[in-house]
């Protein structure tokens, strides 16, 4: 039972100190008022703001209510909002902060929302940066648009919900009704998303009194949005009339009647005596390959937070009983500290040596990703903890290991940081649930942003348990570069099967009195089940009967229990965690009766609470069942009718709270449900609305709903969709190329409807215009995914396929296509059989391909005059596609004659770009890079890379490396195996370096090359075997992130 907390002394205090530790843990959100704004020296609270105004104008506006005020105000002959506005702003500048302010900023807080307009709470946050004070960094968010930005571990958000006066014309001030109205959809989405948290995040109220009528009315427009739902709210108010207490508290309002500085300066007393307790409760400790802790930065494991855990003898996950994890439940790091489960060491070792040998002879520079795969509940997580810890065993690896805890909100320079600090030779990152779409493309992501940090020294491995059909069906649709597949399935051996029928009788899962006993049991896995783990499990647990004692534990449960079980089950089949409070909005009115009717209830080991180390307003608490496969069978056994399932899905999407985190989840949810075909097309577009409904503000959701109305395939729902497409980058905070992208290819379907239609050619003309205008943009921001080439160049080829051949258009056309198709084939690190199959279709229906005589027809066409320059490429193109460099370089001379024509500019500063060995080639680069400088703009990437190798080979080593710093900047995902190679300036072969091995301070070996007298890192796994001063031969390797140094056959000299 709450009490207000009026006296600071016995249960009152201890109350407080509770309160202080869960601000301290971070888990409070505060809503700030203007009374954290009053000082000893300046009050500006309504009447205030009202009578300086008054007095200014010399008039009496007749009330004492802010908003009334301004109304009235607003409507006055004579004065002007702007001189109030003016008045606002001069006065909180004056105001400065003070210890108080700076103790606030001191807090993890989760979230802080405030309707203040000043600027003590930022410059409190700056006051305190590089001091011990220092914990999150602050991201306000001032205006609906920029309320998107995901937040890293180490940053809080700040949202002004009123405006701001750092730019009153950009983040206008709220005082009247009518900004209140225009306020309200930030409003909506600020608050809306707090629903998310659980009752165990506290809501703190400073600066807000229930004596101030302006604060009074902005709490009411505060429970407008149900944003507490009957949860406790602590409200820090030293002028709280001792009559309202009752009917505060009646209202789950928690009064703490003291003032602003007051209970911060409590806080901070509490926190210097509680000190060492906070410090071991947030502390996280890592340890290099040798179980030595290593000590990290405060910052660093602030960025860091809960996105991974490492997988060392430290490790303390959710407990896993050894009985439950028998009978189904997922398994942790824990389970193999303990020794739960069997050990299948021939499958083990053989695994090892098979990715040992995978990783070692790789020499791709992607971070290669191991896909363990085998059946469904056949045990591959808990053997990929095994196999993580069986490398972390073998001292000569110096492997450390970390497990990906929130794919969202990973930090890919902070894991790089840590891996420095920790120093190992491998490091194996365990990623589960890849088989939810969206974990799998963040593990792609964050392999090649991996990829793009040079770690010579080290060698990262990914390593991802999946089920074998699920891996087929991503295979299907992406190509995974640089990758292995283990199969884990295997058969018991007998010494294996003895060990399992151990650890089963100790659990009391299985009963044998003596040996012939077990051997019997042995027989019967062997040849009943064919020594498979999964069968034996399921069959030999109390001869099967643990599924009847599952379905008894469900039907034991209270109705509201139960009915939270089979929401979880429908969620959780698909390896996805229900939110508590998702999970509460379904089956309870309040956090009171969920709290009694679940969260408290015995629910028979078979509903799981999973806390959730998040931070910001992502949800604290999940549930799921033992395992996918249990949530499966119970759906099968209870929900066995289409209409029943449908029901309840229909209800999970229409109860979804807004925020990043749900977006997710919806998504993952409906695409399960799109992929193995729950329910037909038609319902699984209506379960998209009904999403809609709830998450129509949500940028990442919108996309995918775009691209469902996409698929229905009808010109009124591609128009929706780029409506929806538009709106949704209205909200992001900088643009993305994937609503780029999405809008190209709904304008190109349009498009095709409209001709297919038989409508005006304009209209088909102008949504084609659209869609080339946003495929360029996309291509030239995005210039190493798939995504930037195949559709672009699909829509290219519809043109083709609709104009005259050799037309001046058509040959222009198949220049561009010629030129995206050379660009996708060394650029793109994913998807490269989609850029394949496309060329394919290129060369087949418009390429040499398309007919017998295709170099006859070239030499024809280049009759035409006005053509002639585009057939010059393409034959140029043929002819190196035909092995024939001789017969193209004799077309450069006459090519060179119409440099004048944009599409003969780009081919030839590409044709030079890859022959800067040559000096006089080299003095035509510089030129027509001078002489044309839209190049620079048309492709940034190609010109600053070619600009890179052009000044190496002038020696201007410096000069190169500023063109890298600006290509680095511009691109997140580069293609780190992508290079040229360092040619001889007469021959154009490869040249070959004599090198001298130069070890850094650090120990960091480079090579030094005498004759050009710089020193140049070496390729990923060649220089941990040199010493200083070994002599060797090397190539030189122009990459994206510099100039590399490749041993030349391992000939040393």
């Amino acid at each position: 039972m709450q009490n207000h907390i009026l006296e600071f002394e016995g249960e009152q205090l201890q109350q407080l100190h509770r309160l202080f530790a869960k601000m301290a843990e971070g888990n409070t959100i505060l809503f700030l008022g203007a009374g954290a704004s009053v000082t000893d020296e300046s009050k500006y609270l309504g009447p205030q703001l009202i009578d300086l105004f008054e007095a200014k104008v010399q008039k009496d506006f007749g009330t004492r209510d802010l908003i009334e005020f301004v109304d009235i105000l607003q409507q006055t002959q004579g004065v002007t909002r702007r001189d109030f506005d003016n008045i606002v702003d001069d006065v909180l500048r004056k105001i400065r902060i003070t210890e108080a302010h700076k103790t606030l900023a001191s807090v993890p807080w989760r979230n802080i929302i405030t309707t203040n307009y000043d600027l003590l709470v930022e410059q409190a946050y700056d006051a305190i940066v590089g001091t011990l004070k220092e914990k999150y960094k602050l991201v306000p968010v001032r205006k609906h648009s920029a309320y998107n930005y995901h937040t890293a571990q180490n940053e809080v958000k700040y949202i002004k919900l009123n405006g701001c006066i750092q730019d009153k014309k950009e983040y206008p001030l709220v005082f009247s009704t009518d900004d209140f109205n225009k306020a309200r959809r930030f409003y909506k989405l600020a608050l809306s998303e707090l629903k998310n948290m659980s009752d165990a995040i506290e809501f703190i109220s400073i600066g807000y009194s229930y004596s101030d009528p302006f604060a009074k009315q902005l709490l009411k427009e505060f429970d407008k949005y149900n944003y507490k739902e009957r949860r406790y709210l602590y409200s820090v108010d030293p002028y709280v009339n001792d009559s309202q207490l009752d009917f505060l508290k009646s209202n789950k309002i928690i009064v703490i009647k003291t003032s602003f500085s007051i209970f911060f300066k409590m806080y901070e007393e509490w926190v210097e005596q509680n000190s060492v307790h906070i410090a071991k409760a947030l502390r996280v400790q890592y340890t290099d390959s040798n179980e030595s802790k290593v000590y990290l930065p405060a910052q660093l494991q602030a960025k860091i937070g809960h996105t991974i855990t490492q997988l060392n003898a430290q490790y303390r996950g959710q407990f896993v009983d050894e009985k439950e994890f028998y009978k189904g439940e997922e398994p942790s790091y824990e389970t193999i500290l303990k020794f739960f489960d069997v050990i299948r060491r021939d499958k083990l070792s053989e695994s090892c040596n098979e990715i040992l040998e995978f990783i070692n002879k790789g020499k791709s520079e992607i971070v290669p990703v191991v896909f363990l795969k085998g059946s469904f509940g056949t045990g591959k997580s808990t053997f990929a903890y095994r196999l993580i810890n069986e490398f972390m065993q073998n001292k000569a690896l110096k492997a450390v290991a970390f497990e990906v805890l929130d794919h969202t909100k990973i930090e890919v320079n902070s894991i790089v940081e840590l891996i420095k600090k920790l120093d190992p030779k491998y490091v194996f990152i365990f990623f589960n649930n890849v088989e939810v779409n969206s974990v799998f493309i963040s593990m792609q992501e964050i392999r090649f942003q991996l990829s793009s940090v040079q770690l010579s020294e080290v060698n990262i491995v990914i390593v991802a348990p999946i089920r074998e059909n699920v891996l087929e069906r991503f295979k299907f649709n992406k190509t995974i570069t640089n990758s292995c597949e283990v199969n884990v399935d295997s058969k018991l051996s007998h010494d294996e099967i003895n060990n399992l029928l151990d650890k089963l009788k100790r659990s009391d899962l299985v009963n044998f009195r003596d040996t012939d006993e077990k051997e019997e049991l042995v027989k019967k896995i062997k040849k009943s089940y064919s020594s498979d783990t999964f069968l034996a499990l399921m069959n030999l647990i109390q001869g099967g009967a643990h599924e009847n004692d599952l379905y008894e534990a469900y039907r034991a449960l209270p109705p509201i229990a139960q009915k939270a079980f089979l929401y979880t089950c429908l969620v959780h089949q698909y390896k996805i965690h229900m939110p508590v409070s998702l999970l509460k909005s379904l089956v309870a009115k309040d956090w009171e009766v969920f709290n009694k009717e679940v969260l408290k209830t015995d629910c028979k080991g078979i509903l799981l609470q999973v806390d959730a180390k998040s931070t910001g307003l992502d949800p604290d608490l999940y549930f799921k069942t033992k395992h996918p496969l249990i949530a499966q069978k119970v759906v099968q056994k209870f929900l066995g009718r289409e209409d029943e399932r449908f029901d309840m899905y229909r209800k999970i999407f229409s109860n979804i709270i807004p925020g990043e985190k749900s977006s997710k989840l919806s998504i993952d949810l409906l695409k399960s449900l799109r992929l193995e075909q729950v329910f037909p097309v038609g319902k699984i577009n209506y379960l998209y609305d009904t999403c809609h409904d709830s998450l129509s503000d949500d940028p990442h959701f919108l996309l995918h709903y775009a691209m469902n109305l996409q698929y229905r395939r009808d010109v009124k729902n591609l128009k929706k969709a780029i409506s929806t497409l538009l709106y949704a980058e209205s909200l992001l905070v900088k643009r993305n190329h994937r609503f780029l992208h999405r809008r190209g290819v709904i304008n190109f379907e349009i498009a095709k409807l409209l001709y297919d239609e038989q409508e005006d050619y304009y209209k088909v003309e102008t949504y084609l215009e659209e869609a080339e205008a946003l495929f360029k943009l996309k291509q030239v921001i995005d210039q190493f995914s798939s995504y930037s080439y195949v559709d672009y160049i699909k829509m290219l080829m519809w043109k083709l396929g609709h104009l005259t051949e050799a037309d001046l258009n058509f040959v222009r056309i198949q220049v561009q296509i010629e030129d995206l198709l050379d660009l996708a084939e060394k650029l793109v690190t994913d998807n490269l059989n989609k850029v394949f199959e496309v060329k394919q279709e290129y060369i087949q229906y418009y390429g040499f391909e398309s007919r017998s005589g295709y170099l006859q027809y070239l030499d024809e066409a280049y009759e035409d005059e006005r053509i002639r320059p585009y057939i010059l490429i393409l034959k140029f193109n043929y002819l190196i596609s035909d092995g024939k460099e001789g017969e193209a370089e004799n077309l450069i001379d006459e090519i060179e004659a119409y440099s004048y024509i944009e599409e003969v500019t780009k081919f030839l500063f590409k044709y030079y770009g890859r022959n800067l060995h040559n000096i006089n080639i080299r003095i035509k680069f510089y030129r027509i890079a001078k002489d044309y400088s839209s190049l620079a703009d048309d492709n940034t990437l190609r010109y600053d890379y070619f600009m890179f190798i052009a000044d190496s080979y002038s020696r201007h080593f410096k000069q190169a490396e500023r063109y890298l710093r600006g290509l680095k900047g511009n691109y997140a995902q580069i293609n780190p195996d992508f290079h040229y190679t360092w040619k001889e300036s007469t021959t154009g072969e490869d040249e070959i370096f004599e090198a001298i091995v130069h070890r850094t301070d650090k120990g960091f070996p480079l090579a030094k090359i005498p004759v050009l007298q710089e020193r140049f890192p070496f390729v990923k796994g060649q220089s941990s075997q040199f010493e200083q001063g070994i002599r060797c031969k090397v190539k030189l390797l122009f990459s994206f992130n510099g100039i590399r140094a490749e041993v030349f056959d391992e000939a040393l000299v």
